[in-house]
């Protein structure tokens, strides 16, 4: 039986969470899986322990099967140890890669731009009725940046997925512009239950729809910007 917990608990402190997500890669840490991944798993399952060492990223199902019992506590510790020891690896590896100036200074603005606690919020954005204006802003200023030559890589790999991500905005801003209306802090987007926009359940099916597709699409912006910070910020 899967276990439940009390909600009323202390939330992951963020720079935790930042640091064990990149520890991972964010994928889920399950040796073969490599499943893109966020939940967090606490491996002696006291969900007050927010130490990076108790704590692990997996996806939904290996996450399922953790809180289930199927996986045992101490496999989890050595996932996490390998976790580690790639981790190492990776460190190692991008050591021996040297960035330009300009193209650390590039990172750093775009760092700037996105910080992981922006992602993590885009990433939670349900895309209802209201959406806050700073959730939007980071796509609008990578569109409106995108021939800035302070914003450009010498590198080609990593100036390859700037452009996807600069893509990525443009898709996301075009969906988005069709349903949303300015306000003063923010979005008017879809309200299922604005009368002009019906109340048949075939009207309700295609604006959960159209919430959920925007969702993605910017769930598909996020995950190339934390491709971009694994490549290049994070080691």
């Amino acid at each position: 039986m899967v276990k439940k917990y009390n909600e009323s608990r202390p939330s992951i402190p963020a720079d935790v969470k930042r640091k064990v997500l990149v520890e991972a890669g964010h994928r889920c840490s399950f040796n073969r899986c490599g499943f893109e991944a966020y939940e967090i798993h606490h491996i002696d399952e006291n969900r007050e322990n927010n130490n990076p060492e108790n704590l692990i990223v997996l996806c939904p199902s290996h996450h399922t099967l953790a809180h289930s019992g199927k996986v045992s506590r101490k496999d989890l510790i050595e996932y996490k140890k390998a976790l580690g020891l790639r981790s190492y690896d990776l460190l190692q590896l991008n050591s021996s890669a040297s960035y330009s100036q300009n193209d650390l200074n590039v990172l750093s603005e775009l760092e700037k731009i996105l910080p992981y606690d922006l992602i993590n919020a885009i990433q939670n954005e349900p895309f209802g009725s209201f959406v806050k204006r700073e959730i939007i802003t980071p796509f609008n200023i990578i569109e409106q940046r995108e021939f800035d030559p302070s914003l450009r890589f010498h590198d080609q790999s990593l100036e390859q997925l700037r452009l996807v991500i600069v893509n990525n905005a443009k898709e996301f801003l075009n969906y988005f512009g069709a349903q949303s209306g300015g306000l003063p802090h923010g979005y008017d987007y879809i309200n299922l239950n604005d009368s002009f926009r019906g109340s048949t359940p075939e009207d309700t099916k295609y604006w959960i729809e159209y919430s959920e597709k925007t969702s993605i699409l910017a769930n598909k912006f996020c995950h190339s910007v934390l491709l971009l910070r694994e490549k290049g910020l994070n080691f």
